[in-house]
């Protein structure tokens, strides 16, 4: 029985080592800086346990409607990426990809980098390049948003998106902030900052709700 204790030590199916943990959304931020990626500037308005309110910087973007989301990552993909626009302009990578997943149609954005959406949010937007397929893809520019935001970790498959969109709102009514008109359905916005298709405990998102600005004041 020693032996046999023996072997099954050596053979014995090796414990699979724990992942590692997840990056925070600051690491994130930190990491995407050092990348060279541009992300939209924002001031904090007010924070909870698990979420906070953010001011973000007007932005240009341009959108498409999807179906799936691979493709809508292949039109935008196109657009900025490989030039496929009236410049034959590679564009620089930005995060997050913007989308509404629960509007009809659906639709996603890609923030356009600088100078479209300046570094310095006082500057005065670069027009961008109108895209070759302007059928499926159209840039427009977006106001300044006030958004209410929750992290999530892992795949955004519905069930986990809205669980995290209903615990945001329930902390968002304790806080007394109030949702803008649509802000739960056609307005949610998903935001995404990580490849396709990276690894579960590598993926960082974000549900965004707009609020009323006048409501956000502690």
């Amino acid at each position: 029985r020693l032996a046999a204790g023996l072997f099954d030590s050596l053979f014995a199916a090796a414990t699979p080592p724990p992942p590692p943990p997840l990056p925070t959304a600051e690491e994130n931020a930190k990491k995407a800086a050092a990348l060279g990626v541009q992300t939209p500037s924002y001031t904090t308005l007010r924070s909870g346990p698990g979420w906070e309110i953010r001011e973000l910087q007007p932005m240009q973007v341009v959108e498409c409607s999807y179906e799936r989301r691979p493709e809508g990552y292949e039109l935008l993909g196109g657009y900025a990426q490989r030039g496929e626009n009236s410049a034959q302009l590679a564009m620089p990578a930005t995060a997050p990809c913007l989308m509404r997943p629960l509007a009809r149609p659906k639709t996603m954005w890609y923030m356009l980098p600088a100078p479209h959406t300046p570094l310095d949010p006082a500057a005065t937007p670069v027009p961008p390049p109108t895209p070759l397929a302007d059928d499926m893809l159209a840039c427009k520019s977006v106001e300044q948003l006030v958004v209410a935001v929750a992290c999530f970790s892992g795949y955004a498959v519905p069930d986990v998106v809205l669980s995290a969109r209903d615990r945001l709102i329930a902390s968002l009514s304790e806080a007394g902030v109030e949702l803008a008109d649509g802000a739960a359905v056609e307005g949610l916005l998903l935001a995404q900052y990580n490849e396709l298709f990276a690894l579960p405990w590598a993926r960082e998102n974000e549900v965004w709700l707009q609020v009323r600005p006048e409501t956000v004041a502690g």
